[in-house]
């Protein structure tokens, strides 16, 4: 990836992360749950995509 490809996603994983602190501070369960499954989605992605670059 990129050095800009890297930094845009950095910020939608933040911006996964923050919500997830913000349901866990107050939100429903659904919507907790959501937010982790979300985070963990962006998460292993980033994981892979970092992989790649390696290779």
């Amino acid at each position: 990836m990129t050095k800009k490809e890297k930094e845009i996603f950095r910020r939608y994983l933040d911006s996964s992360c923050s919500e997830m602190v913000r349901c866990i501070s107050g939100e429903g369960r659904t919507e907790c749950a959501i937010a982790s499954a979300v985070f963990v989605q962006l998460q292993g992605l980033w994981d892979e995509l970092n992989k790649v670059d390696m290779e």
